[in-house]
């Protein structure tokens, strides 16, 4: 008769996520020189050993601190946007269904980006407009005036 011994993990007190929240908060209060190892542990109430295990050096801890800090601003920003392209798009079907002559294709172009656009100063050539990059991944388009 063979018996086994299963083992769990105990689990963690604490995680990455408080430490970079303390180091932000410890930024936040004192400035960026007040980030230290053992300033982060206190406030984070972890063993510094355990900090020193997770991050080994200050440089790696502020660096870990901006990617965090980059990405949820990004996040957010382009929450952001995509809330007021939908919000714009709504508005724009809600226009396009509800004003007289809906549904019939216009004479002439509605955006000033849908042609070359002849430029002072340049001899006459066409000036094509410019194209910036969406958080959807696709390019809108924008005319360089």
């Amino acid at each position: 008769m063979e018996s086994t011994l299963h083992f769990t993990a105990r689990p963690p007190r604490y995680d990455e996520s408080d430490l970079l929240g303390s180091a932000v908060r410890l930024a936040a209060a004192l400035g960026p020189a007040a980030v230290t190892m053992a300033a982060v542990a206190r406030e984070c109430g972890a063993p510094s050993g355990w900090v020193y295990h997770r991050l080994p050096r200050r440089a790696v801890l502020l660096a870990e601190l901006w990617l965090r800090t980059a990405g949820e601003f990004q996040a957010g920003h382009f929450a952001a946007l995509a809330s007021a392209q939908s919000r714009t798009t709504r508005a724009a079907r809600t226009h396009a269904t509800s004003s007289p002559g809906a549904g019939r294709t216009p004479s002439r172009p509605l955006c000033c980006c849908t042609e070359p656009m002849p430029s002072a100063g340049t001899g006459g050539r066409s000036r094509m407009p410019t194209a910036r990059p969406t958080p959807t991944g696709g390019f809108a388009r924008r005319c360089r005036s």
